[in-house]
């Protein structure tokens, strides 16, 4: 190895960098520079980080296109889905895979109390049951639409118990109920199928009515939720896994 130090540099003595004196100092061997060992797992660490996301926004985006196309096909063409069913089974599912995820993640047990837990899941629940009753009343793509307004909710519950939001956020979410309203105001009423001609008219009010509550369950947990996670010690999977625990319970009732 070839090594050149620089004892002297404008007539004032300069000592040699070391390791621990320069961690980014490069080594020169055989006349070609090396990086250092951290640079080299940095990289290796953004790679992986990227990776899970894409893996990540996969998992999100096809779960909710096949829960939609699942949910839209069982309430269309005047069939009837029993909610409370519906909330035991993808609960249970919902319950594996966070007990999985748990233990993928090495998380502790929770210390939260059983009741504050126990909150949630009927929160939880509440919002659910509603959201599949309205759809009774009227037809998927409205309750898509509307259930894209739960940030709203969310941020006055979460403002109400206390937690401060930056104004990019409302902005954010100003944008959002905009492009809704938008979308389900300009929209042809006209075309739809001859099966869900029930959901028209006044009973599609109650429906709007029942999705409005759903928003309103949806506030209060996200906002709970969000306030055990800063206050409490449990882990994203933990609280999951107890969360649709409670509602497969509740459902099977």
């Amino acid at each position: 190895m070839a090594s050149v130090e620089l004892s002297k540099m404008g007539g004032t003595d300069v000592p040699p960098a070391g390791p621990a004196d320069d961690a980014h100092a490069v080594t020169i061997e055989g006349g070609e520079a090396t990086k250092p060992e951290s640079e080299d797992s940095s990289d290796d660490m953004s790679k992986m980080s990227t990776m899970w996301l894409g893996i990540c926004f996969a998992g999100i985006m096809g779960s909710f296109v096949c829960y939609g196309m699942v949910l839209e096909y069982a309430t269309s063409g005047g069939r009837k889905l029993h909610e409370f069913s519906l909330i035991l089974v993808t609960s249970a599912i919902y319950s594996a895979t966070a007990f999985l995820g748990r233990i993928f993640q090495r998380e502790a047990p929770t210390s939260v109390p059983t009741y504050k837990l126990a909150v949630l899941a009927m929160t939880s629940m509440g919002s659910t049951f509603t959201s599949v009753r309205s759809l009774r009343y009227v037809i998927f793509p409205v309750q898509v639409l509307a259930k894209s307004c739960k940030p709203i909710p969310v941020m006055i519950m979460g403002a109400f118990l206390g937690k401060k939001y930056p104004l990019k956020k409302y902005l954010n979410v100003a944008v959002i109920t905009f492009g809704v309203a938008m979308f389900m105001g300009c929209g042809d009423k006209s075309k739809g199928s001859n099966a869900d001609s029930d959901k028209e008219g006044p009973m599609m009010y109650f429906g709007v009515i029942l999705l409005f509550i759903s928003l309103c369950f949806d506030g209060g947990t996200g906002a709970y939720e969000d306030k055990l996670m800063h206050k409490e010690h449990v882990g994203p999977f933990e609280l999951m896994y107890n969360i649709q625990k409670g509602k497969a319970i509740d459902g099977g009732r």
